[in-house]
């Protein structure tokens, strides 16, 4: 009987050693929100923790928001399991995922990585950086995004 509640016991520091979104060092999500974190009042989705919404950037007539995903019965429109959001104001669109976030939708590629993350290699290979953590990829000439990805 011993063995078999070893197994889980030794499972213990394993799962304790796994971070949360809040752990991944985005220091955005942490900062006190002001004025221009307020997101648009005709926006039209769900799936977020209103009070951790953080303006990101403006990018060619595109704002872009993060915020930490809804959790348990909270969630409405936003897509699966955990962590961060993107959120395009102008776009009503939200995209949710896990770090490390890495997501795709009307044509542009997103990613968000951590405050320490060295942006050399995405840069390198045609990413901009559009702030800290967050980077963008297949905005076209016009700077807006595709409508049919």
């Amino acid at each position: 009987m011993r063995r078999h509640l070893l197994v889980p016991l030794l499972a213990l520091p394993l799962l304790a050693g796994c971070s949360s979104p809040a752990d991944q060092g985005i220091e955005l999500l942490d900062e006190p929100a002001t004025a221009q974190d307020e997101l648009p009042s005709d926006l039209h989705v769900g799936g977020f923790e209103p009070d951790t919404v953080r303006f990101a950037a403006q990018v060619d007539g595109l704002s872009f928001y993060m915020a930490r995903a809804a959790t348990g019965d909270a969630r409405q429109s936003a897509e699966s399991d955990e962590g961060l959001c993107l959120i395009v104001a102008e776009e009503d669109h939200i995209a949710c995922a896990g770090m490390p976030f890495d997501v795709s939708f009307y044509g542009i590629s997103a990613r968000i990585e951590a405050d320490d993350f060295e942006a050399s290699k995405l840069t390198s290979e045609g990413w901009d950086q559009v702030q800290k953590n967050l980077f963008l990829k297949g905005l076209d000439d016009r700077g807006q995004p595709g409508r049919n990805g």
